[in-house]
């Protein structure tokens, strides 16, 4: 489990890694440093298979929860995202599928109502405003790799 704090005027924020759900939900828990990104990976004989994140605004004004599958050589093989977000009321949920090369095979894309989970077109006159989803196209790119212990003496 990873954790990325709200980035202060001082510093950059850096990810984190936590040992625990309960370490995880404690740092999150705090007023001071706020979780703007948390990240569960899964792995399987040491690779990465799965990432799943959420991602905030500090406002509480959307959530972006983006999951992605990775091949045994660390490509990239699907993502699934999901936002909800207050403004204009959706929820948009998007998935991609790759192919071993890396390239896209296929898309999808539904808007529903975030309320009623209909579907629903965003208008001329709501307030939506779009969230777009990180494309991690293999394990190399996730932003907290150097604290995974098989890549820590990668160069």
């Amino acid at each position: 489990m990873f954790g990325l704090p709200s980035s202060t005027d001082k510093h950059e924020a850096q990810w984190q890694k936590f040992a625990s759900t309960a370490e995880l939900k404690k740092a999150s828990e705090d007023a001071e440093a706020i979780l703007e990104q948390q990240v569960y990976v899964w792995t399987e004989g040491g690779k990465v298979i799965a990432a799943n994140f959420t991602l905030q605004s500090e406002s509480g004004d959307w959530a972006l929860y983006p999951d992605y599958c990775f091949r045994k050589n660390g490509a990239v093989a699907e993502i699934s995202s999901e936002l909800r977000t207050f403004y204009g009321m959706m929820i948009i949920r998007r998935a991609w599928v790759f192919d071993s090369k890396g390239d896209l095979l296929k898309s999808t894309e539904e808007f529903l109502d975030l309320k009623t989970k209909k579907p629903k077109k965003p208008g001329p006159d709501d307030e939506f405003i779009d969230e777009s989803t990180p494309v991690y196209h293999g394990v190399a790119d996730l932003p907290f790799l150097s604290l995974l212990p098989e890549h820590r003496h990668q160069p």
